[in-house]
């Protein structure tokens, strides 16, 4: 169920973009620009480099653009007709070779869990040979409990047994009247 939709934001730290003497030399109408480029790059993968077509997709006047884009271009790469952004771009491919290894991983993952789930084990041989006795029908998946009603699990002999319910032979009523007369004598 995978989603083949392209990454919704990438991140970015202050500190590194303020870093930069390039930005810090910008007035706030070209570092507005810049930001306004970068995110059109994100969405867009590129922007037209043709001054006239660039201030016409960003909806700013065309003066805007051509005095601010001269000191945008340590930023951008000016190729073929289009602006692009390196460091942009190559966020995204990082990011989409991390989804592939992710895919990869899980698919992996996915695979060798299936085959636990399709090879039986050795548990799985003897409930199997347990349960195709003579006696019982082979689709039956439960294996019959061997002996008396008693608790399957054993307890220590230096230990009272506490389990006079399951394994004490006498009636719940037996066992209520009982824990009453101790609960009585107890408050005495």
């Amino acid at each position: 169920m995978s989603q083949k939709r392209e990454p919704p934001a990438y991140q970015e730290y202050a500190a590194s973009m303020l870093a930069k003497f390039e930005f810090r030399r910008m007035s706030f109408a070209e570092r507005g620009l810049l930001y306004t480029m970068r995110l059109e790059c994100w969405v867009n993968g590129f922007l037209p480099s043709d001054e006239q077509e660039l201030a016409r997709v960003l909806g700013v006047a065309p003066q805007e653009v051509s005095s601010a884009l001269p000191a945008l271009r340590s930023f951008f790469m000016f190729n073929e007709g289009r602006i692009t952004s390196p460091e942009l771009d190559n966020y995204q491919q990082h990011l989409a070779e991390r989804r592939e290894k992710q895919s990869a991983g899980g698919k992996k993952g996915a695979r060798t869990t299936n085959k636990r789930k399709k090879k039986p084990s050795v548990e799985d041989d003897h409930l199997t040979l347990a349960t195709t006795s003579p006696s019982r029908p082979s689709g039956d998946s439960k294996v019959p409990r061997q002996g008396t009603a008693e608790s399957l699990v054993q307890q220590n002999p230096s230990q009272p047994n506490t389990n006079k319910l399951t394994g004490g032979g006498g009636s719940t009523e037996e066992w209520l009247a009982e824990y009453d007369s101790a609960t009585f004598t107890a408050q005495q």
